[in-house]
């Protein structure tokens, strides 16, 4: 279960965060048991809106990972 509090740690403390692949979307990543969570967001008027967020397998996503 992805519960509220979790959302929010991971755009507060992401473990990893991308800027650039997705822009002008901010992903947001943290971990999630043997997952990741990714919280996907934009800015409006200087406010983070998030978009949604969903699990994701470690090795789809983790840099240099296989």
């Amino acid at each position: 279960i992805v519960t509220k509090s979790k959302v929010i740690r991971t755009t507060e403390d992401p473990k990893n965060t991308d800027y650039i692949s997705r822009a002008p979307l901010f992903i947001f990543q943290s971990n999630f048991g043997t997952k990741l969570l990714r919280v996907v967001c934009r800015e409006e008027r200087d406010i983070m809106v998030i978009i949604t967020f969903y699990p994701a397998r470690k090795s789809q996503y983790e840099k240099g990972k296989n």
